[in-house]
């Protein structure tokens, strides 16, 4: 056999190869999954490095300034916290600003307001410090049902989702003393969900999700015996359908311990669905009380992006396809030149 009868056979022999070891490859399905989750250490790395680039005076300054003129404290006290983290020296007069723009939303009758009534508020964390401590408690499941049950009784248009949000909250809390705590994440998520939707910090597409899932778990047929206390207000949730309410709520709630509850409701506001919340969870996994300022320096696609990675069996495959591409054009282009020469 001659050197190029040679070379073309090894050729054949290497496409052959290549050719079996794409079918297997293939036969797992790698297109299925292309992307998949980073390790909790690599996210924190690389979520730090990419704040670290982004973050320097000339980035943050004229936002602060701007946060200040346009009377925005949520913004203000985010930005001060990523100059803090950045080491960002603040001129004095503007940390002197920032901080009376901190203080104009706090107080004792502020914050009872607020506790009142979450409209009240003036900002995230007096909302969380001020309103969300009172809900957390049954009193605060019971008020929601009492405004469900009181609209219902006066033939007025009842807020389902506010009933049903109260509802989940108060059958999960006879769980928790039944069970010994099984049912903390539920009845703690569903109150979180319930003050975002009331505070408006929810988008419209987590909010959908949300109200189709609550709705959904709920006999609303039992409303009237309920109203007449003939029935416990607990008999109104159907257990087997709290699944997607109870994964939503859980990944609200995550997000507010891996930060702070303000945090986890300004970080909510950015979710369009519920996939979005769970990714802004794994990412607080990670970053932890970084999270917002992070997320607010390089804008929610891109923190997500972080979180995630090209799974490796979609590279090999895709290597493998592109080898194998490779390999048969050049045994064609011997074919062709045999059949050129003896022409």
């Amino acid at each position: 056999m001659t050197a190029l009868g040679l070379a073309r056979f090894a050729l054949l022999l290497a496409s052959l190869a290549t050719a079996g070891a794409t079918a297997w490859v293939l036969a797992q399905n790698p297109f299925a999954e292309v992307f998949v989750e980073r390790g909790t250490e690599e996210v924190r790395a690389g979520f730090a490095r990419a704040v670290a680039g982004v973050v320097d005076e000339d980035w943050l300054l004229p936002r602060l300034e701007a946060a200040l003129e346009s009377g925005d404290p949520d913004e203000v006290e985010v930005l001060v916290r990523l100059a803090d983290d950045a080491g960002v020296a603040l001129p004095e007069e503007l940390r002197k600003d920032a901080e009376r723009a901190a203080a104009r939303s706090t107080g004792v009758v502020a914050c009872a307001a607020c506790a009142w009534d979450v409209g009240a508020c003036a900002r995230l964390a007096q909302v969380a410090a001020c309103n969300l401590t009172v809900e957390v408690t049954p009193l605060g499941d019971l008020n929601a049902v009492r405004r469900g049950l009181r609209d219902h009784l006066a033939d007025t248009p009842v807020d389902r989702v506010d009933l049903g949000l109260g509802l989940l909250g108060l059958g999960a809390t006879g769980a928790v003393v039944a069970s010994g705590g099984t049912s903390l994440t539920l009845k703690a998520g569903a109150t979180v969900l319930r003050v975002a939707r009331r505070a408006g910090t929810m988008t419209p597409g987590l909010r959908a999700a949300v109200d189709d899932a609550v709705i959904g778990a709920v006999r609303w047929d039992n409303a009237g015996r309920v109203a007449l206390l003939e029935a416990a207000p607990a008999t109104m949730i159907d257990t087997a359908r709290t699944g997607r309410i109870a994964a939503i709520a859980g990944d609200a709630l995550r997000l507010g311990r891996n930060t702070s509850p303000a945090d986890g409701l300004a970080l909510m506001r950015l979710a369009d669905d519920p996939a979005e919340l769970a990714g802004l969870a794994r990412l607080s996994d990670a970053a932890g009380e970084a999270t917002r300022p992070g997320v607010r320096a390089l804008g929610k696609s891109r923190a997500l992006r972080l979180t995630t990675r090209v799974s490796d069996i979609f590279l090999a495959a895709l290597g493998l396809v592109t080898l194998l591409v490779a390999q048969l054009g050049s045994l064609l282009l011997f074919l062709l030149r045999r059949a050129l020469v003896r022409r």
